[in-house]
């Protein structure tokens, strides 16, 4: 799913990431999903039986296709049809025909979406389809004109980013290509295609995509959105007050654009004079933000590249002050508090925002604004967090009466939940004393008063793990209670966590629960309860590690002094049975000093229960590895390749250095020693793990060797090895 939403989330009208709750608009290059991922396992059509699977072999579905509304609905259920069929290539002719009679009508809609489903079945039917569907969609970009060419631009930079997200890995052991002239005689560009280019190439790539597609930005607002409709969804409250908050194209691609550029560059190098975002003037008030010039000589920074979009997007709304206008100008501020250096940013963050809301209070965004008002003060660290949160609910109290129903109000509504909500929590000693008093910490926020019970448990390790934490939960809310009373609370109603203690009668030996409720009848369903185990035991054990087995000294709890006669169980997991039990594999007793011999066999771990007359206690595992005190010692090999990847037929020069470890004496740590003077053999294996080479060496003084092996110029490429003759490589 994750995969998914990394390709849907930039294709929307309006985005709330972190907030949630509102529909996006996307374009249908959402069906790109498939060149993202399938593979061509032959030329020839087959029936949708025929497996079409991604680069990790595993299932992959093909989205639907929009094909009930829309201009050229009945040639899209044609081409629907035919994918059902598993008929690929007739599909790709019928969408190439579709695409034809597009051009004809002049409907760049049409074209648009023809162009996406062609590379969607390129992928599917080529070898190398991802490549060479990217490259018909870059070919496409060429030539056609407005408003095709912005969004295919769009596409083609998220196509780009996308691929980068999740071969990035890989593209980093690439060796960069010198630069060549591309199709339009522009320099820079490396090698032919994807396939050659590095993950830095990509990502600069994508990036002048973007800025491509909002290039002509008085042009694409002439286009307005309602004209994309066949490749567009309606979002749920994609507008405010009637007003689209993507109105026009440019509107569109400048937020897909400033999605982009806001994520941190991570493939291109910073240079010496990195744009840095230490501008106190970027907090400004909209009317002053718009015309700021942010001086940098790095023109491909991200974070500089996303204050110019800004710039734009709010100039075109800022007369008219829609709800259009308040969406983009909470983003820039948020996306300025994000990268901003400046000390204070949150400061000055809080400012801007009391600015905004004092502008928005009569429009119908009121709420969103009181919500990011809001959620940032509530959340502030510094000054008086009460004051803060007080001030938060009466802000979002107001803004839920002014605007009710709104977008703005339902996230306002559900702040307010989560700053009103009860919360409760409980902590106890492990073990304590018997016959003493229990002190529990209670963490609670919004209470007044809370209701303690206290229950004794058969603690049988057999029975209880085999209870899953519902069963584990209605089987200690049914046993009758030995301690019950309800505890006031002092809360100053500041909606912050607090701390107390209560404290619980004494008890004697045995396995506890303590449940500390918000209501007196101990429903989970009605509000938060908790509920934490101890044991009350005068039994304490000391456990330390000796030669890797683990020793245990038993004491009295109460008086520290050596506790004798004390026995030890060690059980372990049996699964012979077909369900779990405790098997008891041995057992010992504490001497007159409270030390225990562990009796486990080596290479074993197990429970381990105290005993001592009425006094039962679990006090952890107990371990008994295998100790060596001279660890034998076996020679390794560590390889150095002069570079990363290697072309087909390049030379691969290689050196290697032989080592084992050696004992520095009891107690010290074990030190490498190189191995002069040995004869190793090494192989070159291929990505069929195939050898195509072998030498015999041996190495020097200081235990290296080098060598040379030839790439193999032709056959399949990919993760090739070169080993030594003890396996190391």
């Amino acid at each position: 799913m994750q995969f998914y939403q990394k390709l849907f989330a930039p294709f929307t009208r309006r985005s709330f990431r972190s907030e949630g709750g509102r529909h996006a608009t996307f374009i249908v290059c959402l069906f790109l999903l498939v060149i993202l991922s399938c593979k061509s396992f032959g030329k020839k059509e087959q029936p949708l039986a025929a497996s079409i699977k991604n680069n990790s072999n595993t299932e992959m579905p093909i989205p639907p296709l929009p094909t009930t509304v829309g201009d050229y609905a009945e040639d899209w259920k044609i081409v629907d049809s035919l994918q059902t069929q598993g008929l690929y290539k007739s599909a790709l002719e019928k969408v190439e025909s579709i695409q034809a009679r597009a051009k004809r009508d002049k409907n760049g809609a049409q074209i648009v979406k023809a162009i996406l489903f062609r590379g969607k079945y390129i992928t599917m039917l080529e070898e190398d389809g991802l490549t060479k569907a990217i490259q018909t969609i870059e070919k496409e970009t060429l030539t056609v004109g407005l408003p095709e060419k912005p969004l295919l631009q769009s596409i083609l930079g998220q196509l780009y980013s996308t691929y980068l997200q999740n071969q990035g890995w890989n593209l980093q052991q690439r060796t960069p290509i010198a630069p060549s002239l591309d199709g339009e005689g522009r320099g820079g560009v490396e090698g032919g295609d994807i396939l050659t280019w590095s993950a830095a190439q990509i990502e600069k790539h994508a990036l002048e995509l973007f800025s491509a597609s909002i290039a002509q930005e008085g042009l694409l607002k002439m286009y307005p959105i309602e004209q994309f409709r066949d490749i567009t969804t309606p979002g749920q409250n994609d507008s405010v007050a009637t007003i689209p908050l993507r109105p026009t194209l440019f509107d569109l691609l400048a937020h897909r654009a400033v999605e982009y550029f806001s994520n941190e560059r991570s493939y291109l190098t910073e240079p010496a004079y990195a744009f840095q975002l230490d501008q106190a003037s970027a907090f400004a008030p909209a009317e002053e933000f718009v015309k700021i010039r942010f001086e940098t000589k790095d023109l491909t920074s991200g974070k500089w590249l996303a204050l110019q979009v800004f710039q734009k997007i709010l100039s075109a709304h800022l007369a008219a002050k829609s709800g259009a206008f308040y969406d983009a100008d909470l983003k820039r501020l948020q996306f300025v508090l994000n990268n901003s250096s400046l000390e204070n940013k949150a400061e000055l963050y809080q400012k801007a925002l009391e600015k905004l809301k004092s502008q928005a209070v009569n429009h119908p965004s009121d709420g969103e604004v009181i919500h990011a008002y809001a959620s940032h003060i509530y959340t502030l660290d510094s000054g008086d967090k009460g004051a803060n949160a007080r001030t938060a609910v009466t802000e979002l109290e107001a803004a839920i009466r002014r605007h009710p129903g709104t977008y703005g109000a339902a996230f306002c509504q559900q702040l307010l939940r989560e700053i009103q909500s009860p919360n409760l929590s409980s902590m106890v000693e492990e073990v304590s004393l018997p016959d003493k008093n229990i002190l529990v910490q209670v963490g609670f926020r919004n209470l007044k008063k809370v209701w303690v019970r206290v229950v004794k448990a058969d603690f049988n390790r057999e029975k209880w793990d085999d209870l899953d934490w519902n069963q584990q939960y209605q089987y200690l809310k049914n046993l009758r209670p030995l301690q019950s009373r309800s505890w006031d609370l002092q809360d100053p109603g500041d909606y912050q966590q607090h701390k107390t203690e209560i404290a619980l009668d004494g008890l004697p030996f045995g396995n506890y629960w303590v449940f500390v409720s918000e209501n007196a009848d101990f429903q989970s369903s009605k509000g938060p309860v908790v509920h934490t185990n101890f044991a009350v035991s005068n039994i304490a054990s000391v456990q330390y590690n000796e030669r890797g087995a683990t020793r245990f000294v038993l004491a009295d709890r109460n008086s520290g002094a050596p506790l004798a006669a004390v026995k030890l169980d060690f059980f372990q997991q049996d699964y012979n049975s077909g369900r779990r039990q405790l098997k008891n594999i041995g057992s010992g007793t504490s001497d007159r000093e409270g030390f225990v011999k562990l009796v486990l066999p080596e290479s074993r771990s197990a429970l381990v229960r105290a005993t001592l007359g009425k006094d039962t206690l679990w006090i952890g595992q107990a371990y008994n590895y295998r100790h060596r005190d001279n660890p034998e010692r076996i020679p390794q090999v560590q390889f150095f390749t002069d570079r990363s990847m290697y072309r087909p037929g390049q030379m691969v020069y290689f050196k290697g250095l032989i080592f084992k470890q050696a004992s520095a004496g009891a107690g010290k740590k074990t030190l490498p020693q190189i191995v002069p003077n040995q004869t190793v053999t090494v192989v070159f294996r291929d990505a069929n793990n195939q050898a195509k080479g072998q030498l015999k060496l041996k190495s020097n003084e200081f235990g290296t060797f080098n060598g040379t092996f030839t790439a193999p110029a032709t056959g399949l490429t990919g993760n090739m090895q070169i080993q030594a003759s003890d396996g190391a490589q």
